[in-house]
């Protein structure tokens, strides 16, 4: 009997937590779902701000979800970079295209990089959409190169491309990525990787102020600065599976410093610091502990990566960091373009406001046409009177002459 009675207990008890759970999932639910409602809303407040409220967005890129969709993205992070959406980069006819990009020195490396980058497309992708995706990525890539002939290309900087590519398309993708290439991604496209290199050593100007001893444990195992190279040249790209994640990412790296994936880098470090310092301080398995650590990001920890990452950035900024480490920021390029972005980012006009331009000046150009091609047919006519004109003034001419003529006879007779 007591045991019957236990049971019907037990069974009572796993309904009610079951319940509990239920009830516990819709709240959190019903709390993220109104979060976000309020997030769009302060996202949409800010772009239809004149000008539009640049401070806003960047502070909402950093706070949970970021910009939440890929619709979105679409709107915000042109404004992050100072694009006017409606301003595209002007396309060739393909033919004539195809014969700029074939004779740009980088033709030959881009193609090899897009032909092997089939793992960034979403998975199920058909072949035959991947090959016209491969094909949009290749023409963003080259256009870019072709216009900006100072610009280095390097291996990575297609992964950087086919997210721009994924989330805003070919067109508006060559535009975001000629303004990164000329200011946060500009140093990566030096001559040679000197510049790069200074980048890489914020790593560990970062960790030295935050944790000694995983800093001098690194130091000691001479695994140097390589493992991070992908991770900072096509901001995680390379070595995220999940989109989701690699566009959250992009979200925050758009939004602040050029140096920004170096936080991310040492707060992953410092997230996996006890499997980092029980391996053996030697070079090849540190560097293999270290490699594997972007792959560790999901969902469930990419929210507080990002917000301890900013929170080391707004603790121990680049300026604060040791000498050498710091005389990279009079050096960088990226750094000074960056400056001068966020300045200009600040006469923004809302993307409503400059569709109307656009189709006003459009209407103006119809209109201006419409005039001149009336004004040519107005002078056209004029010049079908002209030969009347001069066969009536020819006529005159030659009467007045004979009227002279006998006129002069006349007196001669007389006198």
């Amino acid at each position: 009997m007591n045991t019957a009675s236990s049971k019907r207990k037990n069974v009572s008890n796993n309904a009610n937590q079951r319940i509990k759970s239920k009830t516990t999932q819709l709240k959190n639910q019903f709390k993220k779902d109104e979060y976000i409602k309020k997030k769009i809303q302060k996202i949409n407040n800010a772009l239809d701000n004149d000008p539009v409220d640049v401070d806003v967005l960047r502070k909402l890129m950093v706070t949970q979800y970021g910009c939440i969709t890929n619709e979105l993205r679409c709107k915000v992070w042109p404004k992050l970079l100072n694009v006017n959406i409606f301003d595209k980069i002007p396309k060739e006819k393909d033919l004539l295209e195809l014969k700029k990009f074939e004779s740009n020195q980088w033709w030959n490396q881009v193609n090899l990089d897009v032909n092997r980058s089939h793992r960034r497309f979403a998975h199920g992708t058909r072949v035959s959409r991947r090959k016209v995706l491969q094909k949009q990525l290749t023409n963003i890539i080259m256009r870019v190169l072709c216009q900006n002939e100072e610009l280095h290309y390097y291996q990575g900087y297609h992964d950087i491309a086919v997210t721009l590519l994924r989330v805003v398309g070919e067109e508006l993708g060559a535009c975001l990525l000629a303004q990164l290439s000329k200011s946060y991604i500009r140093d990566f496209m030096d001559k040679n990787m000197l510049r790069t290199n200074k980048m890489l050593t914020f790593f560990y100007g970062i960790l030295a102020k935050v944790d000694a001893e995983l800093e001098e444990f690194l130091v000691r195992s001479d695994v140097g600065t390589i493992f991070a190279l992908s991770w900072l040249i096509t901001w995680f790209g390379h070595d995220v599976s999940s989109f989701d994640i690699i566009v959250r990412l992009y979200d925050v790296f758009l939004s602040h410093n050029p140096l920004m994936p170096m936080y991310v880098a040492v707060e992953l470090a410092l997230l996996h610091r006890e499997e980092i310092l029980r391996i053996e301080c030697e070079m090849p398995m540190v560097h293999q502990c270290l490699c594997r650590l972007p792959a560790n990001m999901c969902n469930e920890n990419i929210e507080s990566i990002i917000r301890d990452s900013f929170e080391l950035y707004k603790k121990y900024p680049p300026e604060s960091l040791k000498y050498d480490v710091r005389k990279y920021l009079k050096e960088s390029d990226a750094l000074i373009k960056h400056a001068q972005l966020l300045s200009l980012s600040y006469n923004q006009r809302p993307d409503t406001i400059l569709r109307r331009r656009k189709k006003l000046g459009r209407f103006l150009k119809v209109e201006t046409k419409s005039i001149e091609s009336s004004h040519v047919s107005t002078v056209d006519s004029h010049h079908q009177v002209n030969p009347i004109v001069k066969v009536a003034v020819w006529t005159m001419t030659v009467s007045m002459g004979v009227m002279t003529f006998l006129v002069l006879n006349t007196s001669k007779h007389w006198m």
